[in-house]
Protein backbone atom coordinates (compact mmCIF):
# COMPACT_ATOMS: atom_id res chain seq x y z
CA UNK A 1 0.00 0.00 0.00
CA UNK A 2 2.94 2.36 0.60
CA UNK A 3 4.03 2.04 -3.02
CA UNK A 4 0.53 2.91 -4.17
CA UNK A 5 0.55 5.92 -1.86
CA UNK A 6 3.97 6.98 -3.16
CA UNK A 7 2.77 6.82 -6.77
CA UNK A 8 -0.40 8.73 -5.92
CA UNK A 9 1.78 11.42 -4.35
CA UNK A 10 3.90 11.59 -7.50
CA UNK A 11 0.76 12.00 -9.58
CA UNK A 12 -0.41 14.73 -7.21
CA UNK A 13 2.94 16.53 -7.49
CA UNK A 14 2.74 16.33 -11.28
CA UNK A 15 -0.75 17.82 -11.18
CA UNK A 16 0.38 20.69 -8.99
CA UNK A 17 3.12 21.52 -11.51
CA UNK A 18 0.88 21.08 -14.56
CA UNK A 19 -1.97 23.28 -13.35
CA UNK A 20 0.34 26.29 -13.34
CA UNK A 21 0.27 26.45 -17.14
CA UNK A 22 -3.28 27.86 -17.17
CA UNK A 23 -2.19 31.35 -16.14
CA UNK A 24 -2.62 31.44 -12.37
CA UNK A 25 -1.52 34.38 -10.19
CA UNK A 26 2.19 34.26 -9.19
CA UNK A 27 1.56 33.56 -5.49
CA UNK A 28 -0.73 30.65 -6.32
CA UNK A 29 1.92 29.29 -8.70
CA UNK A 30 4.50 29.53 -5.89
CA UNK A 31 2.16 27.71 -3.49
CA UNK A 32 1.48 24.98 -6.07
CA UNK A 33 5.19 24.49 -6.72
CA UNK A 34 5.88 24.28 -2.98
CA UNK A 35 3.16 21.64 -2.62
CA UNK A 36 4.51 19.76 -5.64
CA UNK A 37 8.01 19.71 -4.13
CA UNK A 38 6.62 18.56 -0.78
CA UNK A 39 4.58 15.73 -2.29
CA UNK A 40 7.49 14.64 -4.51
CA UNK A 41 9.84 14.54 -1.50
CA UNK A 42 7.33 12.54 0.54
CA UNK A 43 6.87 10.13 -2.36
CA UNK A 44 10.63 9.65 -2.63
CA UNK A 45 10.85 9.06 1.12
CA UNK A 46 8.11 6.41 0.95
CA UNK A 47 9.77 4.69 -2.01
CA UNK A 48 13.03 4.55 -0.03
CA UNK A 49 11.27 2.70 2.76
CA UNK A 50 10.06 5.59 4.88
CA UNK A 51 8.21 4.50 7.96
CA UNK A 52 5.54 5.73 10.28
CA UNK A 53 6.91 9.25 10.62
CA UNK A 54 6.75 9.79 6.86
CA UNK A 55 3.20 8.42 6.81
CA UNK A 56 2.33 10.82 9.60
CA UNK A 57 3.75 13.74 7.65
CA UNK A 58 1.83 12.65 4.53
CA UNK A 59 -1.34 12.48 6.62
CA UNK A 60 -0.78 15.95 8.07
CA UNK A 61 0.18 17.64 4.79
CA UNK A 62 -2.61 16.05 2.74
CA UNK A 63 -5.22 16.74 5.43
CA UNK A 64 -4.12 20.36 5.75
CA UNK A 65 -4.17 20.75 1.98
CA UNK A 66 -7.65 19.16 1.82
CA UNK A 67 -8.82 21.70 4.38
CA UNK A 68 -7.51 24.57 2.28
CA UNK A 69 -9.13 23.16 -0.86
CA UNK A 70 -12.41 22.62 0.98
CA UNK A 71 -12.59 26.38 1.60
CA UNK A 72 -12.64 26.83 -2.17
CA UNK A 73 -15.49 24.36 -2.45
CA UNK A 74 -17.60 25.60 0.47
CA UNK A 75 -17.47 28.58 2.78
CA UNK A 76 -19.95 29.28 5.57
CA UNK A 77 -19.99 32.93 4.49
CA UNK A 78 -20.41 32.58 0.71
CA UNK A 79 -21.68 29.02 0.27
CA UNK A 80 -20.41 27.18 -2.78
CA UNK A 81 -17.46 28.94 -4.36
CA UNK A 82 -17.17 29.90 -8.00
CA UNK A 83 -14.55 27.20 -8.57
CA UNK A 84 -16.22 24.54 -6.43
CA UNK A 85 -16.86 22.06 -9.24
CA UNK A 86 -13.25 22.25 -10.43
CA UNK A 87 -11.88 21.60 -6.93
CA UNK A 88 -14.13 18.71 -5.83
CA UNK A 89 -12.00 16.02 -7.59
CA UNK A 90 -8.84 17.40 -5.95
CA UNK A 91 -10.56 17.43 -2.57
CA UNK A 92 -11.65 13.80 -2.96
CA UNK A 93 -8.14 12.81 -4.11
CA UNK A 94 -6.56 14.49 -1.07
CA UNK A 95 -9.03 12.79 1.26
CA UNK A 96 -8.18 9.41 -0.35
CA UNK A 97 -4.43 10.09 0.08
CA UNK A 98 -5.03 11.01 3.73
CA UNK A 99 -6.99 7.81 4.34
CA UNK A 100 -4.30 5.70 2.63
CA UNK A 101 -1.70 7.27 4.93
CA UNK A 102 -3.89 6.77 7.99
CA UNK A 103 -4.68 3.07 7.48
CA UNK A 104 -1.14 1.73 8.11
CA UNK A 105 -0.74 4.09 11.06
CA UNK A 106 -3.89 2.70 12.69
CA UNK A 107 -3.00 -0.92 11.88
CA UNK A 108 0.50 -0.67 13.34
CA UNK A 109 -0.50 1.09 16.55
CA UNK A 110 -0.16 4.60 17.82
CA UNK A 111 3.46 4.94 18.97
CA UNK A 112 5.94 6.88 16.84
Amino acid sequence: MRKLLAYLLLLLATGYVGINFVGLPPLLVAENLALAATYAALSAALLRGGGRKILGVVLLVASFNAGRVSRTVWSPVTGFGGLAVEHIPLLLYLVAVSILALIPLVREGSSF
